[in-house]
């Protein structure tokens, strides 16, 4: 009997600590029922009335991942309240997130959003330094004009000037061809060279300019045993050398003799004498080194042309 008793005294007390140590649950359903999601993140931001409820919701958000870009694009797409639409565009600026742009150009033309959220939207753009270059300058010059903040009209501005134009006239001592000349250039060879030279578009760049690549080759023989050899430049826009070198090489390689007929014969080249017809022209235009005031991206050689060398992109 004293046996009995004792275990079911040492039961009730382990049960006691048991209720102790894990609570009775409340708290437990409390956090299920009320789990922070993004979902209750923005709902907070849209309909808190509070503006200390508001501000830590934001702060939130912008701890969360990029995944939550789709929601609050989708928010910021039926928002009413103005503190609520600022708040969300907050989020969206600080994001660094690509999808983001469509959205904030779209935030800079409507004329319901505040001076504010228009002026984070121009911050968002800013940090966008892959998509947002300078194939954004004209759009940004319109969206300029719909401004009735000069601030935010100072800020267009500045991010224009920090995107780097092309000047109006080229540089008259400018001796390198532009990127059409080449082009013409390229096509007149392979007119007087039909049997070893061939050029074809292999894309465009962002301002729609062709991408070429040279074929040389003796087009008599077959190529199915023949080595390939791929020559490209001009990856970033100042890349002189390059491009001038490389259409050195072409001319050579349509010339007469034992080595480039024996070349011809047993190799396919293929050159690509510039890759980015854009940063090419500009630094032509400008007769300078073409580096952006956008310094912490250093990608004005890139980004106008093929973002291929985008580090910060890529490596943050």
């Amino acid at each position: 009997m004293k046996v009995s008793r004792i275990m079911r005294t040492c039961t009730a007390i382990v049960a006691v600590f048991g209720i102790l140590m894990a609570g009775d649950g409340s708290d437990r359903a409390s956090e299920q029922e009320k789990p922070v999601t993004v979902k209750s993140l923005i709902t907070t931001v849209v309909e808190a009335k509070d503006e200390g409820q508001r501000k830590k919701a934001v702060e939130k958000l912008l701890k969360r991942d990029n995944t939550s870009i789709p929601l609050v694009i989708a928010a910021l797409k039926t928002a009413k309240g103005k503190r609520a639409k600022e708040a969300l565009v907050d989020v969206l600026s600080h994001k660094k997130d690509e999808r983001t742009k469509k959205v904030l150009f779209e935030v800079l033309k409507d004329a319901t959003f505040s001076p504010k959220a228009k002026e984070l939207a121009v911050h968002g753009l800013s940090e966008l330094i892959r998509v947002v270059n300078r194939s954004s300058v004209e759009p940004l010059k319109r969206i300029y004009k719909l401004q009735k903040s000069d601030r935010v009209k100072a800020k267009i501005k500045d991010l224009v000037a920090e995107l780097e134009p092309l000047p109006e006239k080229d540089n008259k001592l400018a001796k390198d061809p532009s990127s059409a000349e080449i082009h013409k250039g390229l096509q007149g060879w392979a007119r007087s060279h039909p049997d070893i030279m061939d050029v074809e578009t292999r894309g465009k760049s962002v301002l729609g300019k062709p991408i070429l690549l040279v074929k040389i080759t003796n087009e008599k023989t077959s190529d199915e045993n023949k080595s390939v050899v791929l020559f490209t430049s001009t990856h970033c826009g100042n890349e002189e050398l390059g491009t001038t070198s490389l259409l050195h090489l072409t001319k050579w390689l349509l010339g007469k003799g034992e080595v480039v007929e024996n070349i011809r014969e047993k190799i396919v080249v293929l050159i690509m004498p510039c890759v980015n017809p854009d940063g090419w022209d500009a630094h032509r235009r400008t007769g300078r080194s073409y580096y952006s005031k956008r310094s912490k991206g250093y990608t004005a050689l890139n980004v106008y042309g093929i973002n291929i060398y985008d580090s910060k992109y890529l490596f943050g």
